[in-house]
Formats: structure tokens, C-alpha cells, sequence
């Protein structure tokens, strides 16, 4: 590194004190996409983003590298290469199980940032040969080839990355959502954020019929153009959403493609978190896809006998808004203990000819494209959390000892308050970050 990129660096260490704390950084490094080739090679490539001047990469192979040391691996970049800033090391001879401890820096208009002690273990050799691709997508402007990663997101900063993510913030309305869950979709730093490489996405219910009571008015910065999705006002029992949660919505739109998602999934009554994809054209015959769906009730039964709790697992494409017609085309995979229990990596390959969903690598459910609507569409990610709503927990379901505390009734706005005013219920089973979706990691590859 040169002794001017290093003078800047030391003062970017200075400045970093700033990003320590629970607020918005003015720019966080964009994630970088890392490839160990066959037979020889290794490429580090960072998108571009307005405002960034120098990308510089420093790492060694199998031994951590301290930060403001060059590295066996190290360059300075001065300019982007196709929207991408890109070192490339031709002779670099990587093998399956190899890491490459790194950090970089990144020069952004007039200040430094780094990114430290991060480490890149080879799972796979690509082939440096660009295979063409059934993969289309909106937002990449390099070639997109077979078989290689074009969306990835591990949350190691202090904040959602906005270059990949639009953290929402509405009221889902009974004119604009038929589902209509219980809550607004905020981001406060309360209900979304990282930490230690993870995003969080957290529900929190209100602890006075005061905080139900009033207006809601999300005007300033809404993410619908649904005024009834911006404002809300409480009229009689007519309460304001008792539950403020977080959803995010990927930058990227993209029409094939293999997505891995390793999240742990939240616990607690009337509960479910929003692991889907849904269609850049909001229209009937382009239903959401469900890449991980499980509700959040450890024990979650039917006038039967039969539990759709914490331990059955959904993917596919949701046919129907409502039952049983909702259901027809979803796979699932029932365990012993609830999928919330720990991190589990959950998978979704969609292709022209047919949708596998999978859960740890294992597939467990294959939909075939004569059984669903043809998605001609681009998809974008989400990444949420639900509560309650018209259409995610049956009628006449009893979690534990306690009866679903609303009818499902299509606008009708006192669901919420039954909900709210039975929340001793329901409320001791929301432990801390139990009832979080957490994000260890996002991954799209190009099929």
C-alpha cells in the first residue's frame, strides 16, 4: 500500500469511531463477490458505487492477515471495470478448503472505510469459461454466466446495505394487502439491524391500549404509493397495528436463478416470517414464491389434531390467497424440533422447467411448471417478518391451550384489537430475539 493510501487509511481508522454507534452510516462498503478458479486463479470483485475514487485488497492464504498489512495478495484498484472494481490474481493456486484471510479499503469521495478480518473459504472451484445462462436479471451490467454468484449478502456491516436492500415502511391496508397482518413495517433500529453478521428482523408489540390509539402516519419516506398504506387513523375499535415488525425488498430483480438463504426462523404465537420472492409485476397470475415459510407457535393444532406449528416447513408457489386452495402447490418437510431452533440454510432453485425447494442441501419437495401459472416474470427477495393477518393461521386452530384469538374476515379492522386485547394469551411466548428472523446470509446463483 502507498504511503498516501496508508495516511488516509490510518485517518479512516479514526473516523470509523463514528460507525460503532446504532444510527445509518453515510456509505458502507458494498459486498464483495470472491472466485477461486480451476485450474489456477482469484478474482475479488466489489460493484460500483457513486462517490468511490480507490478499492484496495490485501490477503494471505490459510493465515490470518492483521489489518494495515499488505498480504501475499495485494493491490490498489483506481478505476471500476464494467460496474464492477475488480483484482484478479491469474497465478493464485487455490484448493477446496483453503481460506484467504482479507481486508480492504475503500476510498469514498473524500473519506476511508475498511473492512477487517474477514475470511473467505474456498467451498468450490469455478470454471473461468462463461457458460451461457437461463438466468435473467434487472441491475447487473456484467455478463452473467452459469453457475456464478451474481447477488451476495453476508450483514457484516453496521447496517442494512442499501445498495442491495429497500427497508420497507408501511401499513399493510385492507385496500392494498389482503392479508392485512397486524403490524407496520418500520426502521427503527429497534426492529431492524445487524449484528455480528447477522440481520435481524424483529417484531415488538405495543404495551398500552395508548400506543394503539391515535394516528400512524408513515408519509415521510412510505414505500407505497397507497396513501392508506402511509397514514392510519384509530376510530373507536379501530386500533392502529399493535405490532411493529421490518421487512426489506432486494434492489435486484432477477428471473431464474438458485437462491440460498441461512437464517434462523422466529418463535412465538402468531408468528411467520416472509422468506419469498415476489413479482416485480404485481398481477394475479405471478404469485409470491415461498422460500422458507413455518409459523411461529411451538405447538399449533387443528380441530383434528393436526399440528401446523414450528415444525413443518413450506416452500413453492402460494397458488391461492386462502385455504385450502393456498396450500395446493406448497412442498413441505415436518421435523421433530421447530426450524426456529437454530440456523438452517434454505434453498430454492427455479428454473423454466420446474421449482425445487430444500432445506440444508436436502430437497424436499420438486414442483413441475404444468402445476403452477408460468412465472414469466422477474422476482426481487423479501426478507420480513408477519404477525397475525387473514391468511396464515386457519380458524378454529388452538396454540397450546389457547384458541386463535380472531376470526379471519376480510375487512373487518376490530381482527386487530380481539388480537391486541387477548395478548395474555399469546404475549409469554415472545422471548428476546427469539421471535426475530435472523439473516446469517443471502445467495443468488445464476443457472
Amino acid at each position: 500500500m502507498s504511503g498516501k493510501i496508508l495516511l488516509v487509511y490510518l485517518i479512516s481508522l479514526i473516523n470509523s469511531g463514528t460507525l460503532g454507534q446504532a444510527q445509518q452510516p453515510a456509505f458502507t462498503i458494498p459486498p464483495l463477490t470472491l472466485y477461486a478458479y480451476q485450474p489456477r486463479g482469484f478474482r475479488a470483485e466489489m460493484p460500483d458505487v457513486d462517490g468511490i475514487k480507490l478499492f484496495a485488497f490485501h490477503g494471505r492464504v490459510n493465515e490470518p492477515l492483521p489489518t494495515a498489512k499488505d498480504g501475499d495478495l495485494s493491490g490498489d484498484v483506481n478505476s471500476p471495470n464494467n460496474g464492477k472494481w475488480v483484482y484478479e490474481n491469474p497465478d493464485l493456486t487455490l484448493a477446496v478448503g483453503d481460506k484467504v484471510y482479507y481486508w480492504v479499503y475503500v476510498q469514498h469521495n473524500s473519506l476511508g472505510y475498511t473492512k477487517h478480518d474477514v475470511v473467505f473459504e474456498v467451498t468450490e472451484l469455478v470454471s473461468k469459461e462463461c457458460r451461457p445462462a437461463t438466468t435473467k436479471a434487472t441491475g447487473i451490467y456484467t455478463k452473467i454466466c452459469g453457475g456464478n454468484i451474481i447477488f451476495s449478502d453476508e450483514f457484516d456491516g453496521v447496517w442494512v446495505d442499501t445498495n442491495n436492500w429497500i427497508p420497507q415502511r408501511y401499513i399493510p391496508s385492507y385496500t392494498d394487502d389482503d392479508n392485512y397482518e397486524f403490524v407496520s413495517y418500520q426502521t427503527d433500529n429497534t426492529n431492524l439491524f445487524t449484528r455480528e453478521s447477522s440481520l435481524y428482523l424483529k417484531p415488538t408489540v405495543a404495551t398500552s391500549k395508548a400506543q394503539v390509539n391515535g394516528r400512524l402516519d408513515l408519509t415521510q419516506g412510505c414505500t407505497r404509493s397507497n396513501r392508506d398504506s402511509c397514514v392510519y387513523n384509530q376510530v373507536g375499535a379501530f386500533i392502529l397495528p399493535p405490532v411493529t415488525s421490518a421487512k426489506i425488498i432486494s434492489k435486484l430483480s432477477f428471473k431464474y436463478g438458485k437462491i440460498e438463504i441461512k437464517a434462523k426462523l422466529p418463535i412465538g404465537d402468531w408468528i411467520y416470517p416472509q422468506i419469498e420472492l415476489i413479482p416485480v409485476n404485481k398481477l394475479p397470475e405471478y404469485p409470491k414464491i415461498l422460500i422458507a415459510y413455518s409459523r411461529g407457535n411451538l405447538n399449533l393444532s387443528l380441530n383434528s389434531g393436526e399440528d401446523l406449528g414450528s415444525t413443518l416447513l413450506f416452500g413453492g408457489p402460494v397458488s391461492e390467497r386462502a385455504e385450502p386452495e393456498r396450500s395446493r402447490n406448497l412442498k413441505s418437510r415436518r421435523l421433530t424440533v421447530p426450524f426456529g431452533r437454530e440456523m438452517r440454510t434454505y434453498g430454492l432453485s427455479w428454473s423454466p422447467n420446474r421449482i425445487d425447494v430444500s432445506v440444508d442441501n436436502a430437497v424436499y419437495g420438486t414442483i413441475l411448471a404444468n402445476e403452477y401459472t408460468a412465472l414469466n416474470s422477474e422476482y426481487r427477495i423479501a426478507l420480513g417478518v408477519g404477525v397475525g393477518g387473514n391468511h396464515d393461521f386457519p380458524d378454529d386452530t388452538k396454540s397450546g391451550n389457547s384458541w386463535k384469538p380472531w376470526k379471519n374476515l376480510k375487512n373487518d379492522l376490530k381482527t386487530m384489537n380481539n388480537f391486541f386485547e387477548r395478548r395474555g394469551s399469546w404475549e409469554n411466548t415472545w422471548f428476546g430475539d427469539d421471535v426475530a428472523l435472523q439473516i446469517d446470509s443471502v445467495k443468488v446463483w445464476a443457472l
